[in-house]
């Protein structure tokens, strides 16, 4: 079995990018709906340039190697900025999330770009993205958002608030696939995707995001597990730009 890191000073490291806040939260260049709950990550100083020390070396595709589900030439994207361990990305994901997949992914008339942000106050919540990507490695998109679903499906009703997100749960989770197990855990282990990961929470924080769910449709921002009614509203009117 794999050992986690869970030194909280490594993930803050990783994940911490500067906020700028001033009354409520501002997203440049974006319309903003925050009526629906979010979490909020840290606001200390100093965050963008611990990851930028984190990122040196990097190449482009860190930022763009992202998960895709759906027609790759759908009229509309939706970028997902979530965090594996957030009650309120739980809650998007049991209400909103799959009523879009099936009227608007199924349908390919939209397509979702998958995008991580893990806030520094969940301690597995960078664990938890390292090993989906450590198992899309050996797999595909499509079983990455299997995998998606599954984690947030393990970790209960999202009113249950945050839970740990376990070695066990992940072993069990990766059993549904064809993995070289070694390979697996190696990568696992090594922490190989962190750098991919922290390179997504810094164009998550370029592009105004601060908490989670934060989900980008054709350009327009909704803040929080919002209801489906407000995403259909938003994706309708895309789709008859």
């Amino acid at each position: 079995m794999f050992k986690k890191d869970n030194n909280v000073a490594l993930i803050a490291t990783i994940i911490t990018c500067t906020v700028l806040i001033s009354g409520s939260v501002l997203f440049l260049g974006y319309q903003v709906s925050n009526k629906g709950g979010a979490d909020k990550g840290s606001q200390a100083t100093g965050r963008q340039e611990s990851i930028k020390n984190y990122l040196s070396g990097s190449t482009a595709e860190t930022t763009t190697n992202d998960a895709v589900l759906g027609n790759p030439d759908a009229k509309v994207t939706i970028v997902e900025y979530s965090d594996y361990q957030c009650p309120f990305c739980r809650k998007y994901f049991e209400e909103a999330y799959q009523q879009i997949v099936k009227e608007y992914v199924d349908t390919g008339k939209v397509k979702i770009i998958f995008k991580d942000y893990p806030l520094d106050f969940h301690e597995d919540a960078v664990f938890a993205a390292n090993a989906g990507e450590c198992i899309r490695e050996q797999t595909s998109d499509a079983d990455y958002f299997e995998f998606h679903d599954r984690l947030f499906e393990a970790q209960g009703p999202s009113f249950d608030g945050t839970i740990a997100i376990t070695d066990d749960m992940i072993q069990k989770i990766a059993k549904n696939f064809k993995l070289n197990k070694k390979t697996f855990t190696s990568c696992v282990e090594n922490k190989k995707y962190y750098q991919e990961v922290a390179a997504d929470t810094l164009a998550g924080t370029a592009a105004g995001v601060t908490g989670t769910p934060t989900n980008i449709i054709n350009g327009e921002v909704l803040v929080g597990a919002q209801p489906f009614a407000l995403f259909k509203e938003v994706i309708d009117r895309k789709l008859a730009e």
